[in-house]
């Protein structure tokens, strides 16, 4: 995905990473998101969760924009020669 930001921007992004105690492969996962803090309705929120293991993690949630939209995120990341 190719990313155009304005000149003179600056971005940050802030993220979350909770083990549930009650399981060993499971984690709340949560992200802030902002292309420029000039201006703050180029924001997003993303809460989730990421399923891992030795070899393998998922991640599955929804992404919140501050224009009204709601979109689902996943990701899988495979590790075999680990």
């Amino acid at each position: 995905l190719d990313m155009i930001y304005a000149n003179g921007s600056f971005g940050v992004g802030f993220g979350l990473d909770a083990k549930f105690s009650s399981s060993d492969n499971i984690r709340f996962i949560g992200e802030i998101w902002n292309s420029d803090i000039a201006k703050p309705s180029n924001s997003a929120v993303l809460i989730g969760l990421r399923l891992y293991g030795y070899r393998f993690s998922s991640d599955f949630g929804l992404a919140f924009f501050t224009r009204p939209f709601v979109a689902p995120f996943f990701s899988f990341v495979w590790t075999p020669f680990r």
